[in-house]
């Protein structure tokens, strides 16, 4: 399999929505291959090291935004680029950006663009028995 686009704001990415979905499944079932143990551990530590610290996401009036706040908690991006694992954003038209703010009000406040999803998948990883 290889990474393929969705929508035109949805590029070919690495996804923290999608990717801990997958990870939770993963770890659901009763005899996982050495494959998958090692895919989970991988995936664990992916999102482990793409955490975002430093910065909250408050949605507003239709508006999400993202202000820096080193008390807030870690978040994760909903696509990371495949290169550089940096957090990635685009609008209708496309063109991927590097922040949030750089795209339309009506993709920013209509779109899961940060989430908790990495809080998800270590909840579940320390309730795994295969770790």
């Amino acid at each position: 399999l290889k990474p393929a686009p969705g929508r035109s704001y949805e590029h070919a990415s690495l996804s923290g929505s999608e990717s801990a979905g997958i990870l939770i499944f993963l770890m659901s079932l009763d005899d996982p291959s050495p494959q998958v143990v090692q895919a989970v551990r991988a995936g664990v530590a992916w999102f482990a090291n793409s955490a975002l610290d430093g910065i909250r996401v408050e949605r507003k009036n239709g508006d999400t935004s993202v202000t820096k706040d080193r008390k807030a908690p870690p978040v994760w991006a909903r696509f990371y680029d495949i290169t550089t694992n940096r957090p990635i954003f685009s609008g209708r038209d496309g063109v991927v950006k590097y922040q949030l703010a750089e795209i339309e009000r009506e993709r920013r406040g209509g779109y899961a663009w940060y989430g908790n999803w990495g809080h998800k998948v270590s909840s579940a990883y320390r309730k795994w028995k295969h770790r």
